[in-house]
Order: C-alpha cells, then structure tokens, then sequence
C-alpha cells in the first residue's frame, strides 16, 4: 500500500540476523493497490470521512 501512496516501484525488504542479512526486492503491484482503493471507498466514505468532519466541527462522538 505505502509504494502506492509514495510512487516508488519497489522496496528492499531486510532481515538481518546473527547469521547475515537477507535482502529482498519487493515490487509494487499496481493491480493489488488498485483493489485495496476499491475495497477502502466504502470505509473511507461511511466511516472515516463524517468522523473527520464531525471532529473537526467538535461534534462529540459516540
């Protein structure tokens, strides 16, 4: 999800233990963003959209 929101197209994932480290290229995976978008719209829009409004007008929640 974060190389979506950032653009980069790839990162480096690292182990490092006792014995070495082990790096691997994680590539970005534009299909798999594009479904994680698609199945947040509706939390986005029921859910964390009126709770930022309603914090930002002070209403309190409940």
């Amino acid at each position: 999800m974060q190389l979506g929101i950032i653009g980069f197209s790839h990162c480096d994932f690292i182990v490092h233990t006792k014995q070495g480290n082990h790096i691997t290229e994680v590539p970005y995976d534009d299909i798999k963003f594009q479904e994680i978008v698609l199945d947040l719209e509706p939390f986005a829009k029921y859910q964390l959209f009126p709770h930022l409004v309603r914090r930002h007008l002070g209403v309190v929640l409940q």
